[in-house]
């Protein structure tokens, strides 16, 4: 169960990170793409690891996989393949911050603060942008701060362009093509992500190709 006092909290975050959410907040939901954030099936490549076999099993975050998510020694890619094994809920990001409340109560009050570790930003705006895909603002803004942190990452660049494209209106349905592929030309020195993974993104969001004015993959 949630802790209420974890949702209470919530209030700060859009005023916290900037003031750019305000105009619009109570229009409806333009007519978005599909989902880029889940469609792409990373977790099928981490199968070996037993962590992400059982997310996709049980799709419930509990304190073991919220332990291994926010653990500096799990790769960034191994965390995101979890996430994205989980799918879509509606409560992963706040039983996640309610995870980390107990168990880091200082990165807890840094990350409200406005100050979260990369690994934080990256996890619950990752969660966040999977929970409330038809809404991905909020999340948009703690993975952008996650990437100014850490730029060298190509998972957390790779996600970020995801959650942008998962904004796009119909007539920007091009971007949803362009941003993986912009994002994989900026790490020319390799991608920490396993390529199995990364084709996962690239077979789902190609098939947006033709809205680029007949762009041949």
């Amino acid at each position: 169960m949630v802790d209420g006092a974890v949702v209470k909290r919530f209030a700060w975050i859009p005023i916290l990170l900037t003031g750019v959410l305000f105009v619009g907040v109570l229009l409806a939901p333009p007519s978005h793409a599909h989902s880029p954030v889940t469609s792409g099936l990373i977790y099928e490549a981490y199968l070996d690891l037993p962590q992400v076999r059982k997310a996709h099993e049980v799709s419930a975050l509990d304190d073991e996989l919220a332990d291994y998510i926010l653990d500096p020694g799990t790769s960034y890619d191994e965390a995101a393949a979890v996430i994205n094994a989980l799918g879509r809920t509606l409560d992963n990001h706040l039983l996640l911050l309610q995870r980390l409340k107990k168990t880091d109560p200082h990165g807890y009050q840094r990350f409200r603060a406005g100050k979260g570790s990369s690994r934080v930003l990256f996890a619950v705006g990752y969660m966040w942008a999977t929970d409330e895909y038809y809404d991905t603002r909020r999340a948009e803004l703690l993975l952008a701060q996650a990437e100014r942190q850490s730029p060298e990452f190509f998972v957390i660049s790779l996600v970020h362009a995801l959650v942008i494209a998962q904004s796009k209106e119909e007539s920007e349905w091009c971007e949803i093509f362009r941003k993986p592929r912009d994002t994989i030309a900026r790490y020319p020195n390799g991608l920490e992500m396993r390529r199995a993974a990364v084709q996962s993104v690239l077979d789902y969001t190609d098939t947006y190709a033709e809205s680029c004015g007949g762009y041949a993959v």
